[in-house]
């Protein structure tokens, strides 16, 4: 048997879940005091968890207000009590919101893996949330912003030398006139994007004009930006999903 004794309080955003036996799931969050965890959570047959009074349907960038407990030797933890922090009606309900929020919670599942606190990039990602889900204008073009805004919290944003017809170098990081001699780069399409979006607010999103396949390409090389300073390889599903909806 196992003794539960320290008992926390936190917020946290879930970003993946996983059946565990048959009334269990493991639920992994980016969370305030403790980065990337996961916890045990009691379930029913349909994956939808029940903690006191409050039943909860753990969608992709669900954010919580929630209690856990660990054991004295530090082997398990399991969430008491939870809540969401608040309702994202228009996301669960928009499916261009939907995949997006689909989207990130994988996209940040895979490449943000510190398991300590780092209030910024919590709240860039807690509110960021609430952004999308407020969003009228421009949500086409958020999931993008986002990855291109999340490098900065997590040491390798790109640098802001953009010269007209540059192409942009992913091994350094930075912009050049000149196409490198590898292929390892954004194309001047790309890289004319990737300033765009680096200038731009929330409130201007919606004036940057791409189409599909920009979209597409413009998103593929910003993986392959992570991929390369986070040297691995990332298989991210939900971006198939993703291409067929923007």
């Amino acid at each position: 048997m196992v003794i539960m004794s320290n008992s926390e309080k936190d917020r946290g955003i879930v970003l993946h879940t996983m059946r565990y036996g048959e009334n269990g799931i493991i639920v992994y969050m980016y969370t305030e005091n403790n980065g990337r965890t996961s916890y045990f959570m009691r379930s029913n047959k349909h994956g939808r968890v029940t903690i006191g009074k409050n039943s909860i349907a753990l969608q992709p960038l669900t954010p919580l207000n929630f209690v856990s407990l660990s054991s004295r030797d530090g082997s398990s933890v399991r969430i008491s009590e939870a809540k969401r922090s608040f309702i994202n009606a228009s996301t669960l309900f928009d499916i261009r919101k939907s995949t997006i929020a689909l989207f990130l919670s994988e996209f940040i599942y895979k490449v943000v893996k510190e398991n300590f606190s780092n209030p910024l990039l919590f709240d860039f990602v807690y509110n960021s949330i609430n952004v999308l889900d407020a969003m009228e204008d421009g949500v086409s073009n958020f999931h993008l912003y986002f990855v291109v805004r999340l490098s900065q919290y997590i040491g390798f944003s790109p640098t802001v030398n953009y010269e007209e017809n540059s192409f942009f170098d992913i091994t350094l990081g930075k912009y050049t006139i000149i196409r490198p001699s590898h292929d390892l780069y954004f194309t001047q399409d790309s890289a004319y994007f990737l300033n765009i979006i680096q200038n731009s607010g929330i409130t201007t999103l919606h004036l940057i004009k791409m189409n599909r396949i920009q979209r597409i390409d413009f998103l593929q090389s910003m993986i392959q930006y992570y991929e390369y300073h986070n040297e691995t390889s990332y298989r991210i599903e939900s971006v198939k999903i993703l291409s067929e909806i923007f």
